[in-house]
């Protein structure tokens, strides 16, 4: 009896072994921090070159290792870290929602600066007013005199905030007392947020909107 005859092509033979790959952002993490890696090790024997080179003249330092320059360039680049994360921290607090992150960085939110034009000059006014009203407050339980500085004890932290869009606060120049003698007096205007014309508060409690330029002279004293 004759055997069946197969024919390859009919039948593939399977060989081979298992291969494992990573994603395609699995490789790019791992492609910028072996980057990085290779940068921190490139650089701490830069710190160590230059440190021994600085150490031949001046006897007083010691002259140092590898490992010891890794950790000095590494600790260094920890503390450089948070002193950037407090200024980002600090920035987003002066200006909440204004910022979104794009990547390892941040920009302002698109929009942002036309949203400026959007509130309306009566909100942008009853801002200051109400920022007048606290701070007349204050000073009828201060001697009559205004608070030393911004966010000062006694004046909710939202009086102030300026109608800008975005959340600056006010300029504030602090001294003197609110009254009628103080009718030529600025005491707080509108960030630079706002654009070059920006409402004011005079010491007697009115509303008026100037140049940032005739408000920088007013308040120096050249008018």
């Amino acid at each position: 009896m004759s055997q069946p005859f197969y024919h390859l092509a009919d039948h593939p033979l399977l060989a081979g072994m298992t291969s494992f790959t990573l994603t395609d952002i699995a490789e790019a993490r791992i492609e910028v921090i072996s980057f990085f890696l290779l940068v921190i090790l490139l650089s701490s024997w830069v710190v160590k070159l230059l440190w021994n080179v600085l150490a031949r003249d001046f006897p007083a330092m010691p002259k140092i290792r590898y490992n010891h320059a890794l950790a000095i360039f590494t600790v260094t680049g920890l503390f450089l870290y948070v002193v950037l994360t407090m200024i980002s921290g600090a920035r987003e607090l002066m200006t909440p929602g204004a910022w979104e992150k794009t990547g390892a960085t941040y920009k302002l939110k698109d929009g942002s600066p036309s949203a400026l034009t959007e509130v309306p000059e009566s909100t942008r006014r009853l801002a200051l007013r109400n920022l007048f009203d606290h701070l007349k407050i204050y000073a009828d339980n201060h001697d009559g005199t205004l608070p030393p500085k911004r966010f000062a004890g006694g004046i909710p932290g939202s009086a102030w905030i300026a109608a800008d869009g975005i959340g600056v606060p006010f300029q504030y120049f602090s001294g003197g007392k609110p009254g009628d003698r103080e009718a030529d007096r600025i005491i707080a205007c509108e960030p630079s947020t706002v654009g070059d014309d920006r409402f004011v508060l005079f010491g007697d409690g009115q509303i008026g909107k100037l140049h940032w330029k005739t408000v920088r002279n007013m308040v120096n004293g050249d008018e």
